[in-house]
């Protein structure tokens, strides 16, 4: 196995080859809006991409297996590097009815957020997702425990959550960037501290970015940049 992975670091010493971890919402929403027009601009550059959730990408980057990793989380760890890339703000979810309109429509405050998340069945993310981790914080700032919640069910792909509440099972929290006109769903900022966070290129401190690795980055960054 060592020996594979010596071999294959060999063979990519003279190629632009970079090897990318990318969580839930870079792997489905960022990279598909930014590689097309990065490609185009770098040809010569290959992008080796493997989607896993925040914590297994780091864990890989410290093992050597990728490159770079784009998540949705800073971790404790001392050997990674963590740059900002994209501002994304999580939001609550629910079917498109009349019990929720209220909600979608004006302002409300946290006691009415926790009552109607006491009332109603959750749908929550995985452990070792960004978001999962971001919106775990987001509890304790409110003071409500998931103890006290009815989790239904819990998964990693948000278009399968986005189904889920959009059949009635439940309601949920998703990025702001997963979210599109088609989706049958009701869209609900949260009350008073909205669910924000950053997604980051992490890396290995110890790992010299080379050339053609910082051009991806520094495009990446410029893309959001602008917008």
């Amino acid at each position: 196995m060592l020996k594979n992975d010596l071999i294959q670091k060999w063979s990519e010493e003279n190629k632009k080859i970079i090897r990318i971890g990318a969580s839930t919402i870079p792997a489905d929403y960022i990279l598909p809006e930014v590689l097309p027009l990065f490609c185009q601009k770098y040809p010569d550059i290959q992008l080796h991409i493997h989607q896993n959730d925040s914590g297994n990408i780091l864990q890989s980057i410290l093992n050597g297996k990728f490159t770079i990793g784009m998540v949705g989380m800073k971790s404790f760890e001392k050997e990674l590097d963590f740059v900002p890339f994209f501002h994304d703000e999580i939001v609550m979810i629910t079917p498109k009815q009349e019990k929720f309109l209220h909600f979608s429509q004006k302002a409300f405050n946290q006691d009415d957020l926790i009552s109607l998340l006491k009332k109603e069945t959750i749908i929550l993310r995985e452990q070792g997702s960004g978001s999962k981790k971001r919106l775990e914080s987001y509890f304790e700032q409110i003071n409500l425990s998931e103890k006290s919640l009815n989790i239904i069910a819990r998964l990693n792909d948000q278009e399968s959550i986005k189904k889920l509440v959009a059949s009635g099972l439940g309601i949920s929290f998703i990025s702001a960037k997963a979210i599109t006109d088609a989706d049958n769903l009701l869209t609900i900022k949260l009350p008073e501290n909205n669910l924000t966070r950053s997604l980051y290129f992490a890396y290995h401190k110890d790992y010299i970015l080379k050339e053609h690795i910082l051009s991806f980055i520094k495009f990446v960054q410029n893309f959001y940049a602008k917008k």
